[in-house]
C-alpha cells in the first residue's frame, strides 16, 4: 500500500527503524552524553523491538546506574527532566525492563505504580511526588500504566485503571465539542486553569474539530482498551474505543499529519488486531505512511515547534525518534495479527 506519498511495506519500516537505531546508539555512546529519564524512557522498548541487543544492554546499564532507585527512574538529582509526567515515564520504563528481563527494575516499579492507585476512583496520578490533594489523573498517564501492568501480568489492577479511563471517556458526549482528559484528586474532570496559556494543556483538554490538538492520549487509550479486550474477552472494553472513534471522525484533518498522532496509529493497529475492523487498519496505515515520509535521512524527526534539528533539544529528539522506532515494529506486527500484513 501507498499512504501519505510513501510506500508502506515491512522493508521500508524496517529500514527506517534501523536508521533510527543506529543514530540513537551512536548518540548514547558520544563522550559527554548525560542520561536523563526524558531521553531514555522509551529506549528499552524501542531498542528491544528493533532487535538491537547491544544498545538495549547499554541503556539498561545506564538506567540502573544513573537514574533508578526504589521503583523510580527519576532518582538522579542532576536529571533535568521536568517533573510533569513522572508516572507516565516510569510506566514506559517498567514495561521496557519487564520486556528485557530486568525484573529487579520492573517489579519494583510496578509495585510503586500499584501503590499510586487512588483508593476510590482507581486512577494513578501523573506525578506521585506532589501532595495528594494536588494530584492530576490524566488519560495518557493511566494508559501508560495500564500497558506496564499488563506486561507484568497484573491484570486485576490494569482492569481497575481501565475502568477509570473508560468512565472518563464514555461519560462525555459523543457529539461533544470539548473533551476533558484529566481529573483532579476528587475525581472531577478539569479544565485548564488558564485556557489561553497553559503548559501541557493538550494533556487535559481536547477541542474536537480544532487544529493542532494533542492526539496521543486518545491513541494510547485506544491501545489500552484493545489490550483489555484481548485479555478478558469482554466487549465492554470496546465501548470507550468506539466512543473515541466517534470523536476522531469529527477531528480536524491534521490528525493524520500532526506530530502527536503516532500513538493513534499504534492504538488503531492494536484495535484492528483485536477486532478485525478495517477502519482501524485504514487509520493506522495512513498515519504510518506519514511517520515514514517525515523521517529525516539520519533517522530522526523534527517537531514543528523547532526551526531545525539543531534547535531541537537532544532529549526531545531522542524521545521522538525512539518512540517512532518502536511503532515501526509494533504497528506492522499488530496489522499482521489482524490479517493485513504489510507486503
Amino acid at each position: 500500500p501507498v499512504s501519505m506519498g510513501r510506500a508502506v511495506t515491512w522493508a521500508t519500516c524496517k529500514a527506517a527503524s534501523t536508521r533510527t537505531a543506529n543514530w540513537a546508539k551512536a548518540k548514547l555512546e558520544e563522550p559527554g552524553f548525560t542520561p536523563s529519564a526524558l531521553a531514555l524512557y522509551k529506549a528499552p522498548v524501542a531498542f528491544d523491538l528493533a532487535g538491537h541487543a547491544p544498545a538495549t544492554g547499554l541503556v539498561m546499564r545506564l538506567l540502573q546506574k544513573e537514574l533508578f532507585r526504589d521503583g523510580d527512574f527519576h532518582a538522579s538529582a542532576t536529571d533535568p527532566t521536568p517533573p510533569y509526567g513522572r508516572t507516565y515515564r516510569n510506566a514506559w520504563l517498567a514495561w521496557g525492563a519487564q520486556r528485557v528481563g530486568s525484573y529487579e527494575l520492573s517489579q519494583a516499579t510496578l509495585n510503586r505504580l500499584e501503590r499510586e492507585l487512588h483508593k476510590d476512583m482507581w486512577g494513578v496520578p501523573e506525578n506521585d511526588s506532589v501532595p495528594a490533594d494536588q494530584r492530576t489523573y490524566d488519560l495518557g498517564t493511566n494508559a501508560s500504566v495500564l500497558c506496564a501492568l499488563l506486561s507484568g501480568g497484573r491484570l486485576a489492577t490494569a482492569e481497575k485503571i481501565g475502568g477509570f479511563m473508560a468512565g472518563m471517556v464514555v461519560h462525555q458526549a459523543v457529539d461533544a465539542k470539548r473533551v476533558l482528559l484529566a481529573a483532579d484528586a476528587k475525581g472531577r474532570l478539569t479544565e485548564p486553569a488558564d485556557p489561553v496559556d497553559v503548559s501541557d494543556a493538550g494533556l487535559v483538554v481536547f477541542d474536537i474539530g480544532a487544529p493542532n490538538q494533542v492526539y496521543w492520549p486518545l491513541g494510547f487509550a485506544l491501545r489500552g482498551f484493545a489490550q483489555l479486550y484481548r485479555a478478558t474477552g469482554h466487549d465492554t472494553w470496546l465501548e470507550p474505543a468506539d466512543h473515541i472513534a466517534a470523536w476522531l471522525a469529527r477531528c480536524h484533518e491534521d490528525h493524520l499529519t500532526q506530530i502527536t498522532n503516532a500513538k493513534l496509529a499504534w492504538g488503531a493497529a492494536e484495535l484492528f488486531a483485536a477486532t478485525g475492523k478495517s477502519n482501524w487498519a485504514d487509520l493506522a496505515l495512513k498515519i504510518l505512511g506519514h511517520i515514514l515520509s517525515t523521517q529525516n535521512p539520519d533517522g530522526v524527526w523534527l517537531r514543528p515547534e523547532f526551526a531545525n534539528i539543531d534547535a531541537q533539544p537532544m532529549p526531545i529528539t531522542l524521545d521522538t525518534a525512539l518512540e517512532r522506532m518502536a511503532y515501526l515494529s509494533e504497528i506492522p506486527r499488530a496489522l499482521a495479527m489482524g490479517g493485513r500484513p504489510l507486503p
